[in-house]
């Protein structure tokens, strides 16, 4: 009965109560309430969300593929050719490898552009294409940007991966948020004078020329990039995120944020797999001594397994590393030898550590000379710790040690 008058309770409601209650749910969901009945068989056109991604559509590995693409984007041209409103929040396109469907996903972007889009995502990279970074296939990039985008004053925040642009043909709009990804771009300062009032930088799997990231902005996120000169200036003097993976490189902090960094994350896993390193390990250990002190105000700090193998061979690792201000630590480690200096240097330079997290990684294989293996764990707590987080220390010695027959595992109270 409850049910019945819970039924009759959502009945009631004007529909512009339901499309904003439907606003809540993703947008795949959202077009299956157009089942339920007559009157939500329309309602789910009026959202002010739109976002159409080909994996959760289209099968990559079946036989028939290419029709089923073909499927998608006449399902997509039908779609908007039934929206009613005529201003959107969000436009999202997630389409690998678009050939032969130019015209129909151009028209969709231009869709976008006359309801005012504020977030507009365009991600045509192929699935393929996401883990290669050594030679990127520009040529088959065969979308570009139409020429209404470069003005639009009402655009905040601008995702585009695998397609063709002119940076310079921005004029200076509000955009707040920018991410870029298989693009080679060439000038990024004259680009981001563009944007005044930006926050937020992701700049993924791209080819760059020496550069300079300057503004106000808060959030950098550097993912995977090709540098031919090795080399990267910050001036953000407002920097709140910092996240960098990808090869090791020369980091130039003119000025940074010593009051509201918030997280920094450092990952260059990528320097396991170069033939040739591009730096010995006492040079890319002052390389990140340095790296730490520019950014050792941050709150929380991730590092790599690399950062914790080099850091102690640069020149007087005690000396050259200063306090850092992290009160949460994340090491993510594959727990073997050549990282332990490493450890045992980051935890002496944080007088103000709250909480340490280790995150394992899968084995990597070292050299067999060393033949070195964990063998015992040790874990203090402080005399003046409550009975709750001694227990969670408790449960979390027992499932540390329940990883390992090899690895004693001791806790003193």
């Amino acid at each position: 009965m409850d049910s019945i008058n819970q039924q009759d309770r959502i009945s009631s409601l004007p529909d512009v109560v339901l499309v904003m209650i439907l606003s809540f749910l993703s947008f795949k969901d959202n077009i299956k309430t157009s089942a339920l009945s007559k009157r939500w068989r329309n309602l789910c056109y009026e959202t002010r969300n739109i976002s159409f991604k080909e994996s959760e559509y289209v099968d990559h590995f079946v036989s028939d593929y290419v029709s089923k693409k073909t499927s998608f984007v006449q399902y997509m041209f039908n779609w908007v050719s039934r929206v009613p409103i005529q201003v959107i929040e969000s436009f999202e396109i997630c389409f690998g490898y678009p050939v032969g469907f130019e015209a129909k996903i151009k028209s969709l972007i231009e869709f976008s552009i006359s309801r005012q889009v504020k977030k507009l995502v365009l991600d045509f990279s192929s699935p393929f294409l996401s883990h290669t970074r050594d030679e990127y296939r520009y040529d088959d990039f065969v979308i570009e940007l139409p020429a209404l985008i470069y003005g639009l004053q009402t655009l905040e925040s601008l995702k585009i991966y695998a397609c063709l642009f002119d940076p310079s043909r921005f004029a200076n709009i509000g955009l707040k948020k920018l991410s870029i990804g298989w693009f080679r771009l060439k000038n990024i300062e004259s680009l981001l004078s563009k944007f005044p009032l930006l926050e937020s930088l992701s700049i993924i799997s791209c080819s760059l020329d020496e550069i300079m990231i300057a503004g106000q902005i808060r959030e950098v996120i550097i993912e995977n990039c090709i540098m031919p000169y090795m080399s990267c200036s910050f001036n953000l003097p407002n920097i709140e995120i910092f996240k960098y993976s990808g090869d090791l490189i020369f980091f130039d902090f003119v000025k940074v944020n010593m009051i509201l960094l918030k997280e920094v994350y450092l990952e260059f896993g990528v320097e396991y797999n170069n033939d040739e390193p591009s730096f010995s390990t006492e040079e890319a250990g002052g390389i990140l001594s340095h790296l730490l002190n520019d950014l050792r105000s941050s709150r929380t700090l991730t590092v790599c397994s690399y950062l914790l193998e080099v850091i102690p061979d640069c020149n007087d690792p005690v000396d050259m590393l200063c306090d850092v201000k992290t009160q949460n630590l994340v090491l993510e480690t594959h727990l073997h030898p050549e990282e332990f200096m490493g450890i045992r240097l980051l935890l002496e330079h944080c007088p103000n550590l709250e909480s340490l997290t280790f995150e394992v990684l899968s084995p990597r294989p070292f050299p067999p000379a060393h033949g070195y293996a964990l063998e015992r764990v040790e874990l203090y707590m402080p005399t003046w710790l409550k009975e709750t987080p001694k227990q969670w220390a408790h449960y979390g010695a027992a499932m540390l040690q329940s990883t390992s027959n090899r690895v004693q595992v001791i806790l003193h109270n």
